[in-house]
């Protein structure tokens, strides 16, 4: 009978034992994922924190500008050559007399695996033969590996 107590009681220590570092392990499984996931996080905001920049300074170099010729080179050392492509379709304008910028501007961003998206909300004042113009135009970027990879105008009102 004590056989039978003691073997009962070793039996239920290492069951004991068992549970506790199966917890153990699950515990560390959960901290390393939680780890993961908060480095995830951190190189998505980073992603983010880049972007934004990138997209302030294209929209910079694309709508405030005195001189064309500047303007396009600006542009082109932050968009891919398709963007530059859709964005001066033609070199024929580089040395015309516009003048554009930047009255105001609010951008709304979503990232999603790496790729930053902007709809860009802008308030933009084109002067030309010394006459001024004001219009609101709604641009979609996207930012992706450093580059403004596609630019798509949304909307223009005067």
């Amino acid at each position: 009978m004590k056989k039978i107590v003691v073997v009962i009681v070793i039996m239920s220590l290492l069951a004991t034992l068992f549970l506790y570092y199966a917890k153990y392990r699950q515990a560390e499984t959960n901290i390393q994922d939680l780890h993961n996931a908060q480095k995830h996080v951190i190189n998505q905001q980073e992603i983010e924190k880049k972007a934004i920049a990138l997209n302030t300074s294209f929209l910079d170099a694309f709508l405030t500008y005195s001189k064309q010729s500047e303007r396009y080179a600006h542009v082109k050392k932050l968009v891919t050559t398709n963007v530059l492509a859709d964005a001066f379709p033609s070199q024929s304008n580089v040395n015309s007399s516009v003048a554009s910028q930047i009255m105001s501007q609010v951008s709304y961003v979503k990232v999603a695996e790496g790729i930053v998206y902007f709809i860009n909300d802008l308030k933009i004042k084109t002067t030309y033969d010394m006459q001024e113009n004001e219009y609101r135009m709604i641009l979609q970027t996207k930012v992706e590996a450093d580059k403004v990879s596609e630019l798509t105008i949304m909307n223009v009102t005067s």
